[in-house]
């Protein structure tokens, strides 16, 4: 096995290490939180220990709802405005990430479990 060999290996047992330790963490989190766990409950476990930041929901958000704000609103200057009042973002913000969007939330070549 050659260093990079050695190294995409390393980061797959680090990848599932970290998928173990975090759902073993999420069902305690839960258990103390009187919660069951689910996806709510584990996207809720995520932001409330900083692993998902504020800022992080904020873009993700914002990408996910502009093709309905800009089918609704009828126009990109329009839609931007409406999701302005909506989001804690400001209209730059918003015309950034819809610039950016593609190197910012497309899947990426991870090789997770």
């Amino acid at each position: 096995m050659n260093k990079t060999e050695f190294k995409t290996y390393r980061q797959q047992r680090t990848n599932l290490l970290f998928c173990e330790e975090l759902a073993q963490e999420v069902n305690t989190w839960c258990e103390r939180q009187g919660l069951e766990p689910n996806t709510t409950s584990i996207i809720a476990y995520l932001v409330k220990h900083n692993i998902v930041r504020q800022s992080a929901i904020n873009q993700y958000t914002a990408l996910q709802v502009y093709p309905n704000f800009l089918e609704a609103e009828g126009g990109k200057e329009k839609a931007v405005c409406a999701m302005a009042n909506l989001l804690p973002l400001e209209p730059r913000q918003i015309y950034n990430l819809l610039k950016n969007r593609y190197q910012k939330h497309s899947p990426n070549n991870i090789k997770f479990p």
